[in-house]
């Protein structure tokens, strides 16, 4: 059960990284920070964020 939850915590922190790949972050610090503050805080971060723009 430990194990799914886990699982469940790390594809959710990928998610959350995948989405936020656009951004001035990237993946990577989408996924580390989602990591240290969760999936939930950083989503809403990506929600109110504004994306990157391309010149």
């Amino acid at each position: 059960m430990l194990l799914v939850a886990i699982l469940l915590y790390a594809g959710l922190c990928a998610l959350v990284g995948y989405l936020g790949r656009d951004r001035s972050v990237g993946f990577a610090g989408y996924f580390v920070l989602s990591l240290l503050l969760t999936p939930l805080v950083m989503a809403l971060v990506l929600l109110v964020g504004a994306p990157r723009r391309s010149a």
